[in-house]
């Protein structure tokens, strides 16, 4: 049998790789020790060997342990986090369903019934809750919307023109009584579910917002000192509820130039009591230092507390506690400036805290110069009460730290002016709605994140009755931001108009099922 051509290249390859084979082993003998690969099996004695393989598989081991107990705990906490995010947003979804049920009460408006419409009442909901989303945003919320739904596959929204046009028809007057009454509903959902509940400490002020366009000087305008660019403004009166988890609006007033301090706090208030809100505690700025107003309060039956005005029977006062002539705590009695009126309270002399700066020796002995050229009456605070502190006399910066919470309501207006809406409009009907749908909004987002901690609360609860280590429920903040809040319920209001186009359904039909219901 002649070979072939492949059977003679198959027989050189075996032989090339036998001939491989033979020198490779032969390098290797002939190698010096010096070079050769150590085996360290064989270096290390016998007991050293097994101890070092001991320690090295313990390591191991305790490394795959940590390893597990890291990624559990990870899961444990990605686990209670994804529980919160769906708890919040299934709460979300529900708060949205309200604020379009009580604006489809409340407000009233018509809007077309016809199949072929291209904006109906949904449309309205959802331009209303993208400009609180977009409201500290660069740009108008339609043009935010716009070129989001280029980029993302949101619905588009209805023009502003078509949003004005609605409201416009409506008086400014019954708008005003609408919107009163959607913060009341607001409040009463909240007092539903568990919140506001016997006494509540609450506060009073005033947020002006600077209002530029000067057909509205004639009607809920104000002048006051020149700030932003103008001297009239808008102003708000709110009481808020100031303990924590619980910082709601509970009612607001649209002040106009002929109402007095005395008047509006008495409406404040006699909200909250036919309510059924029982007020613990009342405090205010030191701009309703006056007879009248404390009149008004007293004759309600509320304690209050409140900064005095330092007048001259004031400084007196001031003067003769830092001789040591009268105590911190002394009956007060408040005289107007008719001198026709007057009422007795308790004054309560506070120190004021001084602060500690980090300052160079130069700099420390100028400010030591400095206090001691100061009046020494500027060292003391007075406030006014009528509230009963525990042993006043001996600690009055009791008082203090009391008045402290009233800057809860200075963090709500902080709240409401991160989704208040801007708006160039002179229609007071639109500045109306824009000015109060806010406070309904920060209403149902500080109602989601009360249901959310309750719920974190019960499911601690829950964990230790079983004997098991609970999820991690946070550090005390909110869990869904106020921005993020909002946001989510644009977010759902389009998807559901996005569904509805994609079914042929009209787009507002879930929103008046859930008025319904």
């Amino acid at each position: 049998m002649v070979p072939t051509l492949y059977d003679i290249q198959y027989a050189c390859c075996a032989l090339m790789l036998f001939f491989g084979m033979i020198a490779g082993y032969l390098a290797a003998g002939a190698l010096p020790e010096s070079r050769r690969v150590p085996d360290k099996k064989a270096e290390l004695p016998g007991k050293e060997n097994t101890e070092g393989e001991r320690e090295g598989k313990e390591a191991k081991r305790s490394d795959k342990k940590s390893k597990k107990a890291g990624r559990r705990k990870g899961k444990k906490a990605r686990k209670g986090r994804d529980d919160v995010d769906e708890y919040v947003r299934a709460m979300t979804g529900k708060a949205c369903a309200n604020l379009c049920g009580d604006l489809l009460r409340e407000l009233r408006l018509k809007f077309s019934g016809r199949y072929n419409a291209k904006w109906k009442l949904g449309d309205f909901y959802r331009y209303l809750v993208a400009m609180c989303s977009n409201a500290e945003e660069a740009g108008s919320a339609e043009r935010q919307s716009r070129q989001g739904a280029a980029l993302d596959d949101r619905a588009n929204l209805p023009s502003r023109r078509w949003f004005h046009d609605k409201i416009k028809g409506v008086r400014y007057d019954y708008m005003l009584i609408r919107c009163s009454k959607m913060v009341d509903r607001s409040v009463r959902r909240a007092r539903r579910h568990g919140m506001l509940k016997g006494g509540v400490d609450v506060s009073i002020d005033e947020h002006d917002i600077p209002l530029y366009a000067k057909v509205m000087n004639l009607l809920f305008a104000v002048t006051s000192k020149y700030k932003k660019g103008t001297d009239v403004f808008t102003r708000l009166a709110t009481i808020h509820c100031v303990a924590d988890g619980q910082r709601m609006t509970l009612a607001v007033i649209l002040v106009r130039r002929s109402d007095d301090m005395e008047d509006v706090v008495g409406r404040l208030l006699e909200y909250c009591q036919k309510r059924g809100i029982r007020i613990n505690s009342l405090t205010l700025d030191r701009g309703y230092y006056s007879t009248r107003v404390v009149s008004e309060i007293k004759r309600r039956g509320i304690p209050f507390l409140m900064p005095a005005v330092r007048r001259p029977r004031i400084f007196d006062a001031l003067k003769a506690f830092s001789k040591g002539d009268i105590p911190a705590a002394s009956e007060y009695t408040m005289i107007s400036d008719d001198k026709k009126t007057s009422e007795d309270v308790t004054l309560v002399i506070v120190e004021r805290p001084k602060k500690r700066r980090r300052m160079s020796a130069e700099n420390q002995k100028l400010m030591e110069l400095y206090e001691k050229q100061t009046d020494s009456r500027d060292k003391y605070i007075p406030f006014v009460t009528t509230m009963k502190f525990p042993d006043v006399q001996n600690n009055p910066k009791q008082a203090a730290e009391f008045y402290r919470r009233r800057w809860g309501i200075e963090v709500s207006y902080k709240g409401y002016e991160s989704i208040r809406p801007w708006t160039t409009s002179t229609s007071h009907s639109v500045r109306i709605l824009l000015l109060f749908f806010p406070f309904v909004v920060y209403n149902a987002w500080i109602l989601v994140n009360y249901m959310e901690r309750r719920r974190a609360e019960q499911a601690a609860a829950q964990a230790a009755a079983q004997g098991t280590a609970p999820c991690p429920s946070g550090d005390g903040r909110p869990a869904c931001p106020l921005g993020l809040f909002a946001s989510m319920l644009h977010d759902i209001l389009n998807r559901r108009a996005l569904e509805y186009e994609r079914c042929g359904a009209p787009p507002d039909r879930i929103v008046q099922c859930a008025a319904a219901a």
